[in-house]
């Protein structure tokens, strides 16, 4: 018996588990690919305990989103990093221009969470923003990776150049 099994019991959170955790993975190791200070911030923040725990977050609110067609979040704060895990019920063009409506784009998303309370609250200086997208054939998952106001890390903010509008892109 798979964990997910394990954990969800039924087939359908199962395979949104699967599905999240695949891509999630699929994204680590194109970050880890980098090498350098990437790949220790994503062997440091990145362990099976915390794949674990977004993935069963992620495949909860993905439930939820494929219910009722909303968009749901889940935020877990272990300093230094914040990790926020977002569903939608669109491919990446169409939540590109959701984020667009709904918050005036994706960037304005990332500013509501720099300043939350599960943010800042807990001294976190790395925002690690998670979209988790499903249509009714496929999913996908991009990641925003942003250090907040410190160097110590030695990596480069990471956004997903295609959730943001050409406004966000060309400022």
């Amino acid at each position: 018996m798979s964990i997910w099994k394990h954990l969800f019991g039924s087939s359908e959170q199962v395979d949104k588990a699967d599905l999240f955790a695949t891509r999630l993975n699929d994204h680590l190791r194109r970050i880890d690919a980098l090498g350098g200070a990437y790949s220790s911030f994503i062997g440091d923040h990145f362990g099976s305990d915390v794949v674990q725990l977004l993935t069963a977050a992620a495949a909860e609110k993905m439930a939820l989103t494929r219910s009722d067609s909303q968009e749901h979040s889940f935020c877990a704060s272990q300093a230094p990093v914040s990790y926020w895990v977002c569903t939608v019920p669109y491919s990446v063009p169409g939540a590109k221009k959701w984020f667009g409506k709904a918050y005036g784009g994706y960037s304005k998303l990332l500013e509501r969470a720099w300043n939350s309370e599960h943010f800042r609250g807990p001294g976190c200086e790395v925002l690690v923003h998670i979209v988790f997208g499903r249509t009714s054939r496929d999913g996908w998952v991009n990641m925003t990776i942003f250090p907040v106001g410190t160097q110590r890390f030695g990596i480069q903010p990471i956004l997903p150049v295609d959730l943001l509008t050409e406004a966000e892109k060309n400022p």
